[in-house]
């Protein structure tokens, strides 16, 4: 047995069971597909996970029990094992759930000192996916969250395969999701090669979030003034009426990769500032991080920035996770995390800020694939704000064939091209704030 924390130790087969039966450990949580040995039945607390070691078992679904049984066995003064039939997998994927819990570690920290005790253990990759997504959801399964219904439909297709071939449309929709809205069927074709992109790899989640993907009316990209599309809410914070100086001042986070982040250095040799001239209405917090991808937007928003919540979330990302993972799943992922946003901040106005065209794009594939890619994944983000998630903010006037706006990388703004970024920042974060959008500017 390897004692991790006072009361808790880490273990494997046969031998630190009888060690157990001995007296050591007062309580055995077994996360097997055995039973647990004779003199395992004599402790005064057990409880057994019957799981296989395979990336397909469903451990997240137990993980807030099991946690529960550690705390119980901890606090009542007595002493839990954890252990599996080798100690390697199933048993290192639950200590390090429960050290992710008890001690608000992010998953990558909790398994690091897992391993530093334990240097044989290797959780299998579905159990280490698993455990990212009870990160995700604050290390709390919620069987309301949208991250935790999507999870378990795909565990269903799991175990049901021929699910996936069912027509769709015989699937009732989601009474939380429901939307007033006609739905489409959905299909990711290139319109050069019209290759279809296969669903039958995808979820049957995936498939039923799906119906409306990649539907609706073509952004209209000939508009010379960006116009954010306004989606009425209850919770969010609403605009006073009267002068602008009697507003109350808002708190305004401008999130994403490099674009955000040399937008910020551009506004600074401005007129208008950091503030986007909007200081007497509200104070801008600039998080740009160059490099940054989608998965890494939580942490940002909830571990490392630090304060109040935002009144107003503007979030500009998702170009650097394009060629390296599919439209469909970006977007997914996206409104997915959307959603978990909101349940955690209520009140917050989210805007977002349309992808950019690229001259170059990470990844393999035909940038002009890419580019229609980054179009749709456009109008389904567009869609899931118009139904309920946020604001919409385009930016017409940055395209692909105006060669000065770019720098020689095809990647970044040149300065011209960040002064109508932001431009196009100022007046979208104007309209969320209620505020009269100036034409001119």
């Amino acid at each position: 047995m390897v004692p991790v924390l006072p009361g808790l130790y880490l273990g494997c087969g046969l031998a630190d069971a009888e060690e157990a039966g001995r007296g050591v450990v007062t309580a055995l949580l077994l996360v097997d597909s055995e039973p647990p040995a004779a003199a395992e039945g004599e402790l005064e607390a057990v409880l057994r996970v019957p799981l296989l070691d395979e990336p397909l078992s469903d451990l997240l679904s137990h993980l807030d029990a099991c946690a529960a049984f550690i705390s119980r066995a901890r606090k009542g003064g007595g002493a839990v094992l954890v252990r599996c039939h080798a100690g390697v997998s199933r048993s290192v994927a639950v200590v390090t759930a429960y050290l992710m819990k008890a001690n608000n570690l992010p998953f990558e920290e909790a398994y690091a000192f897992v391993r530093s005790l334990r240097p044989e253990a290797k959780m299998n990759e579905g159990f280490e996916w698993q455990l990212k997504l009870y990160e995700r959801m604050g290390c709390e399964v919620d069987v309301t969250s949208p991250l935790y219904k999507q999870y378990r439909l795909q565990k269903v297709t799991e175990k049901y395969p021929e699910l996936r071939d069912l027509p769709r449309d015989i699937f009732a929709a989601d009474p939380s999701v429901a939307r007033q809205t006609p739905s489409y069927e959905a299909l990711y074709k290139c319109r050069k090669c019209r290759c279809g992109e296969p669903l039958g790899n995808e979820s049957l989640a995936t498939s039923m979030m799906y119906r409306e993907a990649w539907a609706g009316v073509e952004w209209a990209t000939q508009r010379q003034q960006p116009t954010v599309i306004p989606v009425a809410s209850d919770e969010a914070p609403a605009a006073e009426e009267g002068v602008a100086g009697r507003r109350e001042r808002r708190r305004i986070t401008i999130c994403g990769h490099s674009a955000i982040f040399w937008a910020a250095l551009q506004a600074k040799k401005k007129p208008i500032g950091s503030q986007l001239g909007l200081s007497e209405l509200a104070s801008v917090e600039w998080l740009g991080r160059p490099g940054l991808k989608w998965p890494g937007l939580i942490p940002l928003l909830f571990k490392e920035r630090r304060g109040p919540p935002p009144h107003v979330l503007l979030i500009h990302l998702g170009g650097n996770d394009l060629g390296l993972v599919k439209g469909i799943a970006l977007a997914l992922q996206a409104k997915a995390d959307l959603e978990l946003i909101r349940s955690r901040w209520p009140g917050v106005q989210i805007v977002w800020s349309a992808m950019l065209p690229r001259h170059v794009w990470q990844g393999v594939g035909d940038p002009r694939c890419l580019d229609r890619a980054r179009r749709k994944v456009n109008r389904e983000l567009r869609n899931a704000l118009v139904g309920g998630l946020g604001q919409y903010l385009p930016h017409p006037e940055i395209r692909i064939d105006v060669v000065d706006l770019y720098r020689e990388d095809g990647v970044l703004l040149s300065d011209k091209g960040n002064d109508i970024f932001l431009a196009d920042l100022q007046q979208g974060l104007r309209a969320a704030l209620g505020c009269p959008v100036d034409a001119s500017s």
